[in-house]
């Protein structure tokens, strides 16, 4: 009996070892599918859109080479997903395997073991030093694949370095201190931020300077926020989360909060897919302090010596990309839009202690947008968008003022209001105008080609909006038709800002355009070539520009002639 189950566990370990490497083979091929479909990377992509510029170029290839970049970025996730899927299931399979063979040993008959013949013997031998070896190489395989994977996807070797801990980690009450002078206090340098008064001859970028550039010992996909003297920046990883505090006039490391994610016992941290990560979502400052959310659903106040002030922690986020939605902070108010497949709840906290002022459980859909003020007749208005619904909801009090299922797709450009209209938008959905006295929608246009990660921007009532599809388009504000439409080779992740009724914005790949509104035509008064990848949105401070990149932090002075 013992001899018959012990034969049935060989024929079924060969069985595994066989799968193993057809698994294996399947593994390495999904592999070069994955570097062959990266979005940011992809030069059979690069070469289409460079066929974009052929003014003879059909309206039916355009189409084409559009849906073939949506499917690109869609077959990558769905890709990445079975990559790592297939590494755990081969060391699955080699550890089974390991098993069956040492169990199917032991259940041998101790006398036919002896006389065995030496051929079976060599045949055992040789079948344990085979199925070992393949384990061995196939987990070194798939590591390889892994760093090899990650070193593509961001094109740099991500620093590792011992993880440090603040000793600041408990609460305590705020402490009255004075305020530093916020010149970029949040995302998109929201709300209603004061732009410093910049010389004319900031558009001249051939006599632009880089004063400095460093590199953040973690990664992130935040945009950096500014004061005065300081800038600030989130990074995390799975067992690390940090606010960096570095000096605007040197780039120096002033300080670095760094903290563990709190999670309970029965708890672990969420996945992510890596061009998101667990610190998308940028903080925001009133020059006190700052307030910072990641993937972990971790909230973090700091003041501004990197101690924490307070910690709050939100339930985890059940996202397959990972949170983004950045904070809003206006007066005494901390608005948080924490919207997952689960459940969706827009919060409006004390931002001195993280208390709940108030929050709205809705019924609308899972988003990676951010909260944007809207201030009309002295009302002050929230405006948030997800996948299926555009709200819009008191500030004060969180009474509901517009809600509408009209979206769909995955929605990750914020609203944009320039004192009209509030304009929502996401590519493979619709771009719809609300009208925020009246709450009612004014028109929806979803006959173009729209953004889907970069917010839409608005000047002199025209709508600007730059999609990853590498297409630039104009639409008027009032009747949602398009005015113009442009396309180039690298799309857009990063949104637009505005400075001196000029807008700049910053491609995949690093080329800086300097952009004069006009209901004509595209109208590019300067270029700077940046050449590295960037994603986030820049921050203006004084007369320079803060740019994080993949792996660096930049500070750019448009005025190096003129004084700070």
């Amino acid at each position: 009996m013992k001899e018959k189950l012990s034969q049935i566990l060989y024929a079924i370990s060969a069985v595994i070892f066989i799968f193993m490497i057809f698994f294996g083979t399947l593994l390495y091929t999904e592999h070069a599918k994955i570097q062959k479909v990266n979005p940011l990377f992809a030069t059979e992509l690069d070469s289409l859109k460079e066929q974009i510029k052929d003014p003879d170029m059909s309206e039916k290839e355009f189409e084409k080479i559009r849906d073939l970049d949506f499917l690109y970025r869609q077959a990558w996730f769905s890709t990445k997903e079975h990559f790592d899927l297939g590494i755990k299931i081969i060391l699955i399979c080699g550890i089974i395997l390991a098993l069956l063979l040492q169990i199917a040993n032991a259940l041998q008959n101790p006398a036919e073991q002896i006389n065995l013949n030496k051929t079976t013997k060599k045949a055992n031998l040789n079948l344990t030093i085979t199925t070992v070896l393949v384990i061995l190489l196939i987990t070194f395989i798939a590591t390889i694949l892994v760093q090899e994977y990650h070193r593509t996807l961001f094109n740099v070797d991500q620093v590792i370095s011992a993880t440090t801990y603040s000793p600041y980690e408990k609460a305590s009450k705020p402490i009255e201190i004075s305020k530093e002078n916020v010149v970029w206090p949040g995302f998109r340098g929201l709300p209603q931020v004061s732009i410093n008064d910049i010389p004319p001859t900031w558009t001249n970028t051939a006599a632009w300077k880089t004063s400095w550039e460093i590199k953040p010992r973690l990664q992130g996909f935040s945009s950096p926020i500014c004061t005065a003297e300081k800038i600030f920046l989130t990074s995390a990883s799975s067992t690390e989360l940090v606010i960096f505090c570095y000096s605007s006039d040197s780039g120096e490391l002033l300080w670095e909060l760094a903290t563990k994610p709190d999670l309970a016992a029965d708890e672990v941290i969420p996945e992510v897919t890596e061009d998101t990560g667990y610190a998308a979502s940028t903080p925001v400052t009133d020059g006190q302090y700052i307030w910072a959310i990641f993937a972990s659903g971790d909230l973090i106040c700091s003041d501004m010596d990197g101690h924490i002030v307070w910690r709050k922690k939100m339930r985890i986020p059940d996202n397959m990309y990972g949170y983004s939605s950045s904070l809003l902070l206006y007066s005494n108010n901390l608005i948080i839009q924490y919207d997952d497949y689960e459940k969706q709840t827009l919060y409006n906290l004390n931002p001195q202690n993280g208390e709940i002022i108030w929050q709205q459980e809705r019924e609308a859909a899972i988003s990676w947008a951010t909260p944007t003020l809207i201030q009309i007749n002295g009302q002050n208005i929230i405006s948030i968008v997800t996948s299926l619904t555009v709200e819009g909801y008191i500030l004060e009090t969180g009474e509901q003022k517009w809600f509408h299922e009209c979206m769909s797709g995955e929605v990750a450009p914020s609203s944009a209001y320039s004192g009209k209209y509030v304009i929502n938008t996401c590519d493979y959905a619709t771009t719809v105008a609300v009208d925020p006295t009246t709450n009612e929608i004014i028109w929806q246009n979803d006959e173009i080609y729209m953004p889907d990660v970069a917010c839409p921007i608005i000047v002199d009532s025209n709508i600007y909006m730059f999609t990853s599809g590498a297409t630039i388009l104009c639409m008027d504000e009032n009747t949602g038709k398009m005015l113009w439409e442009e396309d180039f080779s690298e799309g857009y992740y990063s949104s637009p800002i505005q400075i001196d009724n000029l807008i700049v914005a910053i491609d995949m790949q690093g080329n800086l355009i300097i952009i004069k509104p006009n209901s004509e035509k595209l109208e590019i008064i300067a270029e700077k070539k940046l050449s590295i990848p960037v994603v986030t949105t820049p921050a203006l401070q004084n007369n320079a520009l803060i740019i994080r990149t993949f792996n660096k932090l930049i500070k750019i002075n448009m005025a190096p002639d003129e004084p700070f």
